[in-house]
């Protein structure tokens, strides 16, 4: 099996260098940004794919503070969405 576009000198680079991905001007800025996702918790949903063979995929999402999420079952597989619970006066 190929992959187009994937050699071996792009899966040992960086994936920031691979994507042309800059965050704040520097790669270091991105990855701190990146660590402060993970004070949140990480919601994991797992579910049948019909249209995919019926294969088994799962996703995950940080949940932020004041969200409920749910795991919806679709045919290409599992999808959560989330919505705020904030109040309003």
């Amino acid at each position: 099996m190929t992959l187009p576009g994937f050699t071996a000198e792009v899966a040992a680079s960086s994936p920031a260098s691979a994507y042309g991905t800059i965050f704040g001007g520097s790669v270091a800025a991105g990855v701190v940004a990146a660590a402060f996702g993970s004070l949140f918790p990480l919601i994991r949903c797992c579910r049948r794919a019909p249209l995919l063979g019926n294969r088994f995929v799962c996703v995950q999402r940080r949940q932020r503070p004041g969200e409920t999420c749910t795991c919806i079952a679709t045919l290409t597989g599992p999808l959560i969405t989330c919505k705020d619970n904030v109040l309003t006066f």
